[in-house]
């Protein structure tokens, strides 16, 4: 069976016909849900414009949807809408089984066989990080296992609140931005709380499986599946897990294990996403990279002025 790797985003970032053709590389199957902006990013891939995939649960989200975050109300409405969409698509094409990929996801195997093999007798499988708080929403979808049957249940679990339990979102809500500045609910919000409800039966991808490989939760942070658990580094003044390419493999050094873990996908959230053309082991033309590399160089030498003059002003 020839198991989809479905993506979603709205725009065109410089970095995603990297991820794409990367994606292309290991996997004849992955599907963009996105909009006419992207459509012709990466030719190697099936693009579905989401338009093509609202459906009752989609459109009685956007009605019932009460924004509680710091981020703007279209990014967290998309990041809700993706699961929606996915369920959409795999019941039109009669898919029984899917992976996830966020978009600013590079991936180094198909991932989608991998996880397969994993978890052939769950329903859902996704990151689950240790947790310092009740109010730290530790789960996330960038890569992801689930059945029809197993989104079916989270999409259910999302509008359930939305449309009964509004309350609880609200004191949710207050909780966080007494301890935090930035963030609230979101879609990770509601894989935490669906984790914490089904902990039999999600699964962490982002365990260390078979004693040899695991999944990136998020590269900008040692940890992965518990706090402290790879070796770190300041790479172009950001942190981030040790990561170094072997073979045009990456691998990072497991600090409880004393040995180098394999990576199957690196996870490159908000900053650094600007280092997704470093780890990028594709044949993307030059003058592609290049823009790309310029970009980045231009982001950290104006990020390291402003520094600068925070230290000066202080």
């Amino acid at each position: 069976m020839n198991i989809p790797i479905i993506t979603f985003i709205l725009g065109n970032p410089s970095y995603l016909k990297f991820t794409l053709s990367q994606g292309a590389m290991f996997c004849d199957n992955i599907v963009l849900i996105g909009d006419s902006s992207n459509e012709n990013t990466c030719s190697l891939i099936k693009h579905i414009n989401c338009r093509d995939l609202s459906s009752k649960k989609s459109e009685l989200l956007k009605k019932i949807y009460t924004h509680r975050s710091t981020n703007s109300i279209d990014f967290d409405v998309n990041c809700l809408l993706r699961w929606f969409y996915m369920e959409e698509y795999m019941v039109k094409h009669k898919i029984d089984k899917a992976v996830h990929m966020d978009p600013d996801v590079l991936i180094y195997d198909n991932i989608a066989s991998t996880l397969c093999k994993l978890y052939s007798s769950e329903e859902i499988a996704y990151s689950i990080m240790e947790r310092d708080s009740e109010f730290d929403w530790n789960c996330m979808g960038s890569v992801s296992y689930w059945t029809l049957n197993g989104l079916q249940s989270f999409t259910n679990f999302i509008l359930d609140y939305y449309k009964n339990r509004q309350t609880e979102l609200d004191n949710l809500a207050d909780s966080f931005f007494k301890i935090k500045r930035y963030g609230g609910i979101s879609d990770m919000t509601f894989l935490s709380l669906f984790q914490r409800l089904h902990r039999e039966t999600v699964k962490n991808v982002a365990l260390v499986h078979e004693n040899k490989f695991t999944f990136d939760s998020y590269i900008g942070t040692s940890q992965n599946s518990i706090l402290n658990e790879y070796e770190s580094s300041n790479l172009l003044g950001i942190l981030t897990k040790k990561v170094v390419l072997k073979n045009k493999k990456p691998i990072c050094l497991n600090l409880k294990m004393n040995k180098n873990i394999s990576f199957k996908a690196l996870h490159f959230q908000g900053q650094t996403k600007n280092l997704i053309a470093y780890y990028y082991i594709g044949d993307l033309g030059f003058m592609i990279r290049a823009k790309h590399f310029v970009k980045t160089l231009v982001f950290f030498v104006f990020k390291k002025h402003i520094k600068n003059l925070l230290t000066l002003k202080t």
